[in-house]
């Protein structure tokens, strides 16, 4: 079995960074992160970037499986943790292996809210690399529903509002990240979004999204039904 002094599950920047400070403090610890994503370490803020145009793909790599392991960090992309003994102090990984360990850290961070109504298996999301990849898969959008209030959901409107989109933006609330700007910083994004011909649909929520001839069409609580179409 394999052992680790300090064990931390989630390779994004939280976890990454502390596997960096505690090898600043400590040259000996053995240190393994285990990063559930294939992918060396990248920028989520920059898939917006990248999406318009305005970026390349490598340019969102932070750091590399190499640059960790230069460092005397055992970076684990692709591999996830299923169980934990606490009082053992062992880590049950998906592919059955095992690693006890002295201390444990998650940084795993959060996930995107999915949609399970239906239609769901007709919905994408954008928050990792292969989504900005799926989402670039699709040459030819003509229209674009993003359901969302976050930061996401702002920098991918603009992102395909500037790729000639028509994009609609869905949210639960009365506007953009309403628990971390006033009215009037809310306002502000949305008149920028409007200006960049992005409708906004506040206080609605999905209910369900059909396959339709022509692309998918997405049904809302206050009976709006939208159109999104797009081509390989």
């Amino acid at each position: 079995m394999a052992f680790s002094d300090h064990l931390i599950i989630g390779g994004g920047i939280a976890g990454a960074t502390a596997a960096e400070t505690i090898r600043q403090r400590d040259a000996r610890a053995r240190i393994r992160v285990i990063a559930a994503e294939r992918h060396p370490l990248y920028s989520r803020v920059l898939l917006p970037h990248v999406a318009d145009g305005r970026a390349k793909e490598e340019r969102t790599i932070i750091k590399t499986a190499a640059a960790f392991a230069a460092k005397g960090i055992d970076y684990d992309a692709g591999a996830s943790v299923v169980s934990i003994d606490a009082a053992a102090r062992r880590a049950v990984l998906a592919d059955g292996s095992e690693c006890a360990y002295g201390k444990l850290l998650i940084a795993s961070g959060s996930s995107a809210r999915r949609f399970e109504g239906p239609g769901a298996e007709h919905c994408s999301y954008f928050r990792t690399l292969d989504d900005l990849r799926e989402l670039m898969s699709a040459t030819r959008v003509g229209a674009a529903v993003v359901h969302g209030g976050g930061f996401n959901a702002v920098d991918l409107a603009v992102s395909l509002a500037r790729r000639g989109v028509r994009v609609t933006c869905v949210m639960r609330s009365d506007g953009f990240l309403v628990r971390a700007l006033d009215a009037q910083s809310r306002d502000a994004i949305r008149s920028s979004l409007e200006e960049h011909g992005v409708t906004i649909l506040t206080h609605r929520e999905l209910r369900a999204v059909e396959r339709k001839n022509s692309g998918l069409e997405a049904h809302l609580s206050g009976g709006e039904r939208l159109s999104a179409t797009s081509s390989a």
